[in-house]
């Protein structure tokens, strides 16, 4: 997300597999220099809305603060096989920036599940157990 950039159809932008989505059924763009509730001094979620639970399966989540990045810094494709695979983050991630690998599943703390592999944004898990 980038809601300065001054392309509307810029500001936000969504990839799978290295590949940009751009065929919505309705798209509304934010307006130049919106801001979110992303980032700001609320309370976030991971994997919850206002009213329904993530049915999915989330490992090694990276927020970046500060930086729009495109995909290449995150995998790249296999020239062998073309699929697109995972690779290791060399860059930094901003003052409130976070990364979760979810490596130490010894207790559901702040400090074990949610610990923050980049720095100090430990996050508080909610509802699991391990």
């Amino acid at each position: 997300m980038d809601t300065a950039n001054a392309t509307a159809t810029n500001r936000v932008r969504l990839y799978v597999n290295g590949e940009r989505v751009t065929n919505f059924d309705t798209s509304t763009d934010p307006s130049l220099d919106y801001t979110t509730y992303a980032n700001n001094n609320v309370a976030h979620y991971i994997g919850l809305n206002t009213s329904d639970g993530l049915d999915g399966y989330l490992a090694d989540i990276h927020f970046i603060d500060g930086q729009a990045l495109d995909p290449t810094s995150f995998g790249e494709f296999s020239a062998t096989t073309g699929v697109w695979n995972p690779k290791a983050y060399a860059g930094t991630y901003g003052t409130n920036g976070f990364r979760l690998t979810f490596a130490d599943n010894s207790a559901a703390t702040a400090t074990t599940l949610g610990k923050d592999a980049a720095g100090s944004n430990n996050w508080t898990p909610t509802n699991l157990s391990v």
